[in-house]
């Protein structure tokens, strides 16, 4: 007869608050040695199934076991099972390499970051498609018909006309923007060019997921936190019109999700496809070349304990892949500054016109801001200003649930951790020093959308103490009302008066993110502009206007005897115009109805005649100077 090995009773007498505290806290986490073998936390009846020491731990060792054991205590003979799956690669390698167990894919791996088992109702399969699909389906709603001034007008005529914008030239946004307006036939063609940022938009909520996943955060809490960005003012606001912020967010999410499949044992071709596609992603933004030191550090860290022969391998195949990533753009950027001068081109003047496109000198974007700005005066203001819109735009609950990820992810995957967080850092300084003269905040948007992968991770850590599912869904949907919908009324939110807290007020707080009713304005007043205009008129309008009207006569065909000229210079644009007018034209001014200074400088020193009058822009004639009394 078999001995019992079950243990004697313990005695009945209650124990003390202290005893009951470390009988709680004796279970020990698993170890990277018995990972798959236990269970954590322990299951109520305490018993605990030992793999066999002479096989690697896997996920059906246990199942198996428990079979076989019951098998052989009811006296029948063990029923064949169905032989297991095989692993995948990065399972495989931390089966063979115990220390690499920590930064797996498993599900104790997910404990450690979730902090318990994870309770989540969303279907594996589906899971990706509700995470994007949905900012998918309400950004297609919310999609604008019309193109909004400045740069998201010139960005939208590049996707028809190809060529180079303003520099930096964003080559990787013509490229792309020309792919979008001719698979999409059909629809308004200011709607066929803001797709593309739609796509961008979605395909970042795509992206953000995967990541969470791979960091072992479960499927309910991803798509949660999944919301929380598509849906924060600033992000939302970036996926209605056509820019180049939204996509050069996509592209950094799928560098990293890559980076980090190749540091999970994706192997070389992970690393090549995510240094090429970062090569690629700086023809959509130069900024991004900020990532670059980040990155580096990233692979060290990956191949610090391979031999030297397999860490110069890689990093030359890092080196060739962001070449070739690079070659791309440089290629259409060479070409159309080439074909800029036509007969005139020379090498010294191709290159120096390369030179200002490639370091975006003179403009907001200028990379020696970024190093000189950190001595100036105005950092500690700038900074404080950068925290106090991160505030108003994610909420205390938010950064809380941001802080709370770090923390998890500081234990469990520290280098995501890294390059999350120097990443963060690199782009909050950007947005600190580099001024611009945008709406929105866009230096700002891959800081959020940084937190808000750090909030996923909070959210998961929560999401995985709860008792019972509802629980877990209960704190998801608080999450999405105390961090979206404060964000929101505080767009909203508008104080009277002309003081130093109303103007404060106006610094700090998230703009909304639609702005229909403008870009409908200014599409219809740059139609009534050009309409109105005589043939041969040349036109003197300051940047976000005049891109409006650049791009009404290069796509949609307005006002082909109009000549445009961008920026007023001090009113020698239009004395350049006067002295030398056009055959049966003259010189108008077309001003935006808030430039309140460039229209008094203009009534001082010229005679005008209003021609046109819009809902938000004016067009007016220019007579001539204005004689001094």
């Amino acid at each position: 007869m078999r001995r019992s090995t079950t243990p004697p009773p313990a005695p009945s007498w209650p124990p003390s608050r202290a005893g009951a505290s470390r009988a709680r806290a004796s279970p020990q986490p698993p170890t990277p040695s018995n990972a798959a073998s236990s269970r954590w936390p322990p299951s109520s009846s305490g018993r605990t199934t030992r793999a066999p020491a002479s096989s690697p731990p896997t996920p059906h060792s246990s199942s198996s076991g428990s079979s076989s054991s019951t098998a052989r205590r009811s006296g029948s003979p063990a029923r064949s099972s169905r032989p297991p799956r095989p692993l995948p690669r990065h399972q495989r390698a931390a089966a063979a390499d115990p220390r690499s167990v920590r930064g797996q894919m498993t599900d104790d791996n997910r404990r450690q970051v979730s902090g318990g088992p994870l309770h989540s109702s969303v279907p594996c399969r589906f899971a990706w498609l509700i995470a994007a699909g949905v900012p998918l389906a309400v950004f297609l709603a919310t999609c604008s018909q019309y193109v909004l001034d400045g740069d998201a007008a010139c960005l939208a005529a590049q996707a028809y006309t190809l060529g180079l914008a303003h520099p930096p030239g964003y080559p990787l946004m013509g490229i792309l923007g020309r792919a979008v307006t001719a698979c999409v036939p059909l629809g308004p063609l200011a709607w066929r060019a803001n797709l593309l940022s739609v796509l961008a938009a979605a395909s970042s909520a795509g992206l953000a997921y995967a990541l969470l996943r791979r960091w072992g955060v479960g499927r309910g809490p991803a798509v949660v936190a999944t919301w929380l960005l598509a849906f924060l003012p600033l992000f939302w606001s970036q996926s209605l019109y056509v820019n180049a912020y939204s996509v050069s967010l996509a592209l950094t999410l799928a560098v990293f999700l890559l980076l980090e499949v190749w540091s999970d044992g994706g192997g070389r071709p992970a690393l090549a496809a995510g240094v090429f596609l970062y090569g690629l992603s700086l023809g959509a933004h130069p900024m991004l070349a900020l990532y670059a030191p980040v990155l580096a550090l990233y692979i060290v860290w990956g191949v610090r304990r391979a031999g030297w022969r397999q860490a110069l391998a890689a990093g030359g195949l890092a080196a060739a892949a962001g070449a070739l990533g690079c070659a791309l753009w440089l290629g259409y950027d060479l070409h159309y500054v080439w074909r800029g001068f036509g007969p005139d081109a020379t090498a010294g003047r191709v290159a120096a016109k390369m030179r200002a496109y490639l370091t975006a000198s003179g403009t907001g974007s200028d990379w020696r801001t970024y190093f000189a700005g950190v001595a100036s005066w105005s950092y500690v203001r700038e900074a404080a200003l950068h925290a106090a819109r991160t505030l108003g735009e994610l909420s205390p609950v938010g950064l809380a649930l941001a802080a709370l990820g770090v923390a998890a992810m500081a234990r469990s995957r520290p280098r995501a951790l890294a390059l999350v967080g120097i990443g963060y850092l690199v782009q909050a300084n950007a947005a600190i020093t580099m001024s611009h003269a945008h709406h929105y905040d866009v230096y700002r948007l891959p800081c959020h959308a940084l937190l808000a992968l750090a909030m996923g991770v909070g959210l998961g850590l929560l999401w995985g103490r709860a008792r019972a599912r509802w629980v877990g869904w209960a704190l998801a949907a608080g999450a999405l009302a105390l961090v979206l919908l404060p964000a929101h009324a505080a767009a909203r939110l508008r104080l009277p008066g002309e003081g130093r807290l109303a103007k404060t007020w106006e610094l700090v707080r998230p703009k909304r993110p639609l702005r229909t009713t403008f870009a409908r304005w200014n599409h219809t007043d740059g139609l009534g502009a050009l309409g109105a205009a005589r043939p041969g008129a040349t036109i003197v309008a300051n940047w976000g206007p005049y891109a409006t009207l650049y791009y009404l006569r290069a796509v949609e065909g307005e006002g082909q005897g109009v000549r445009l000229v961008a920026g007023f210079d001090g009113g020698r644009a239009l004395e350049k115009a006067l002295a030398a007018p056009a055959p049966g034209g003259g010189a108008c001014a077309y001003l935006r109805s808030d430039d309140v200074r460039a229209a008094a400088g203009l009534r001082a020193a010229f005679l005008l005649r209003e021609v046109f009058a819009g809902a938000a822009h004016t067009l007016y004639e220019v007579i001539g100077p204005r004689t001094a009394p």
